[in-house]
């Protein structure tokens, strides 16, 4: 079921799961992405936690205006706003690429007094995603933000597996390992024609945030979880962010790409539910 929180006349989607009298989970999702990233996470996790998924301002099912603040300031704010509504003092937070972004920004800078704990699922750092994404896939997204139609073509396009499985290249390890259709709804909210603003704004912001001298502001256990064969944030952040804050737990996944949840479930359920449990 979707629900909705009004902020300053927009509106922001949000799931639940879970029972409300346990220790919530803010999950936040990535660049281009949805809220839906997170559903077999939750699944797993929603007996032991009151689980909560975001679409943020400019994505999924929120509201997406054209003269949208999409700075990573601005989105970590509405995610501490969206828990101020919730009622949440204090809540777990787990952020996906530039929503490891915001969950860092929320959690080093923001507010660190109300994050008991933080799951970065190979979230961005420094900004600089890999020299892939930035020289082909977001030259396209600054071309979709001016001629919209562009997005339209690239949808219609992705439902064939190879043009698919070329254009996501820098998602997975090895695309042509997942099932198809299991990945579908991503394709989907990536190359919807509603979000070429937004996202053209978010990348922007991205590029120009450097947590690096924010880390140390971290007061909380950290996990993070990243993909050895990741093509959109570099490995190097990971690292980054263990040296910066050492009591993150780094994990990384052999034959894994950017959505660890995608193509190597299993190994990364298992840190995250003991990491939340305990």
């Amino acid at each position: 079921m979707t629900n909705f929180i009004e902020l300053d006349g927009d509106c922001l989607a949000y799931s639940t799961a879970g029972i409300p009298s346990r220790r919530p989970i803010i999950f936040v999702h990535g660049l281009m992405s949805h809220r839906n990233v997170w559903a077999r996470t939750i699944e797993a996790l929603k007996d032991q936690h009151y689980c909560v998924a975001i679409d943020l301002l400019g994505f999924g099912d929120s509201s997406k205006p054209d003269k949208g603040d999409y700075s990573i300031r601005a989105q970590a704010e509405r995610v501490l706003r969206a828990a101020d509504y919730l009622g949440f003092s204090q809540f777990n937070l787990a952020g996906h690429s530039m929503g490891g972004q915001i969950a860092l920004y929320l959690s080093a800078h923001l507010a660190p007094k109300r994050v008991l704990k933080l799951v970065s699922v190979a979230g961005v750092v420094t900004g600089k995603l890999t020299a892939h994404v930035r020289l082909i896939n977001m030259q396209l997204v600054r071309t979709g933000r001016y001629i919209p139609r562009l997005y339209e073509m690239f949808h219609s396009m992705s439902r064939q597996p190879r043009f698919a499985n070329w254009a996501f290249k820098v998602w997975f390890a090895d695309p042509a390992k997942l099932p198809f259709d299991s990945w579908a709804q991503d394709r989907r909210q990536a190359l919807n024609p509603a979000i070429a603003i937004s996202s053209y704004g978010s990348y922007r912001s991205l590029q120009r945030t450097n947590l690096t001298s924010m880390l140390t502001g971290l007061t909380m256990p950290v996990l993070a979880l990243h993909g050895k064969q990741d093509g959109t944030v570099p490995l190097a952040d990971a690292h980054l962010l263990k040296e910066r804050a050492p009591q993150t737990r780094l994990i990384l996944f052999e034959q894994c790409g950017h959505f660890p949840m995608y193509e190597n479930f299993d190994a990364y359920l298992e840190p995250m539910k003991e990491f939340f449990n305990n």
